[in-house]
């Protein structure tokens, strides 16, 4: 919201006190053109009308005139009735008559009203038009919600002006103003409790009254309402008129529009009352698409925040992850599954490859495990040997999880890919060990309970303990067996202890 229109006009106001003419008239017209860009009808009426004073101050009644018209025409269109008639009382000589054609405002800015004879929807109607085009135009909540706001206090006569959004059921305040105060709150998006008073938002009355009727209501005097006149809230601030819109959307209540002004009875004319039907129409339309606008970001986000915690976590992972789309038969393969093959990070891998890259003697094993996981839901979690870009067989683990349709059909199979081939070398070298222990020692040695073996060297003065004499578990073993050969220095003497 800007305030330099007001700013403006106090600067016109100083200078005409301080007889500087010149800058008056230059701060008027900033007054004037400002409150008319940013459609502050009150306040342009206001700058006219002490504009006009100045004039007649300075003894130029033509000037004057052309100013006061434009400020009752404004009036007018403000909805201000009563201003109007203290002006038409205030200035008879300037409104017995018409307008001459020289007289009237200047018709090329086409958000002013003359003073011809118009009906109220007729003065508004441009400006009708203007707003409902500006909030159709923006999908983003938080402007939307700026956008009505502005235009709810800029051509109602309000002083203030709350707006509450109904979200899943529940009442939510979404927008706060108040003119005396310029405070302009959007989004606080806070829980709406009819029965606090203190919170200073809808009186408790007033809304159930605008919920369960969802129709309009137009107060001119709270206090004096035997409605309202034991509420709390309207006692306490002295609230006068009230006006409360109801927002619906496919015949379902979907906000409400709570406006109300402390100082002036009968504020909220039956103009006021169309403008804002128009208003809140367009508004039911345009936030259901700023919803679903922000659900949809909402989406987007969450999808992305996924996606970093998904790349994060693969970037971290030691495992190549796959993904197999059965319906187009597309391979999507990570950068460390295609790096774990000695593929290149851009090149394509389809499933027909990996079918020609895995080894003859596990093939069969293979698909027939596929083939249960996806018919049967059996678990799936196989070691193969695949052939790596240099021609080179390497063990792996491949565990995954399907997907089903509502059918049964399978769509989809994902999992990983981890490189065991120092596993397996290493079991292979532990099958080898034992096969060669058990060359060397007697059989009865692998039975439970046997935990090592003492190695003595015999001499010439009987058994002598060597730099294997303590206990050894099977791997030194291994070694005590490799030098039990024949070429080594001495005869030794293998027992279990």
């Amino acid at each position: 919201m800007n305030y330099q229109h007001q700013y403006s006009l106090l600067r016109a106001e100083k200078s005409r006190v301080a007889d500087d003419h010149w800058e008056a008239v230059q701060f008027y017209e900033e007054s004037i053109e400002g409150a008319r860009v940013n459609r502050f009808v009150h306040d342009e009426a206001l700058a006219n009308e002490l504009c006009a004073r100045f004039w007649q101050e300075c003894g130029n009644d033509r000037i004057a005139e052309t100013y006061m018209r434009e400020a009752r025409a404004l009036y007018h269109r403000w909805g201000a009735t009563a201003k109007v008639n203290h002006l038409e009382d205030s200035y008879p000589q300037w409104f017995k008559t018409p307008a001459t054609r020289k007289e009237q405002p200047d018709t090329s800015r086409t958000d002013r009203i003359t003073s011809s004879p118009i009906t109220p929807i007729q003065v508004d109607l441009e400006g009708i038009i203007s707003a409902s085009q500006a909030l159709a135009s923006e999908t983003d909540l938080d402007r939307l919600l700026a956008k009505m706001m502005e235009l709810v206090m800029s051509n109602s006569g309000a002083a203030k002006a709350v707006l509450l959004l109904r979200l899943d059921g529940d009442w939510f305040v979404q927008a706060r103003s108040d003119f005396e105060t310029g405070g302009h709150e959007i989004l606080i998006d806070r829980r709406f409790d009819p029965a606090d008073d203190e919170a200073d938002l809808v009186p408790e009355p007033v809304f159930d009254c605008c919920r369960r009727s969802e129709e309009v209501l137009v107060v001119g005097d709270a206090q004096a309402d035997p409605r309202f006149v034991r509420d709390a809230m309207i006692q306490a601030h002295k609230i006068k008129s009230l006006l409360c819109v109801p927002v619906l959307s496919q015949g379902k209540l979907k906000a409400m529009v709570y406006l109300e002004n402390r100082q002036t009875v009968d504020v909220f004319t039956q103009q006021h009352v169309e403008v804002l039907r128009h208003l809140a129409s367009q508004f039911a339309v345009s936030v259901e698409n700023a919803l679903l606008y922000e659900g949809i970001k909402q989406k987007v986000r969450e999808l992305q925040e996924s996606d970093e915690r998904y790349e994060l976590a693969v970037a971290g992972s030691a495992a190549g992850l796959w993904d197999w789309d059965m319906r187009s038969n597309e391979l999507f393969t990570s950068d460390l599954f295609r790096e774990l093959l000695g593929l290149a990070p851009d090149e394509i891998f389809t499933v027909d490859e990996f079918w020609n890259r895995l080894h003859p003697d596990e093939y069969q094993a293979v698909r027939l495990s596929v083939e249960k996981h996806l018919e049967e839901h059996a678990p799936y979690d196989m070691e193969y040997r695949l052939r790596t870009e240099s021609g080179e067989y390497r063990w792996f683990r491949a565990r995954a999880q399907g997907l089903w349709d509502e059918t049964g059909r399978a769509t989809r199979m994902s999992g990983s890919l981890v490189d065991i081939s120092e596993r397996k070398l290493t079991e292979e070298r532990l099958v080898t060990s034992e096969a060669l222990l058990r060359s060397v020692f007697p059989s009865n040695l692998f039975q439970p309970g046997i935990c090592g073996y003492r190695a003595e060297a015999l001499g010439r003065h009987g058994p002598r303990r060597n730099e294997h004499t303590r206990l050894t578990p099977p791997r030194t073993a291994i070694k005590l067996a490799e030098d039990h050969r024949p070429g080594l220095r001495g005869p030794y003497a293998y027992r279990a202890v």
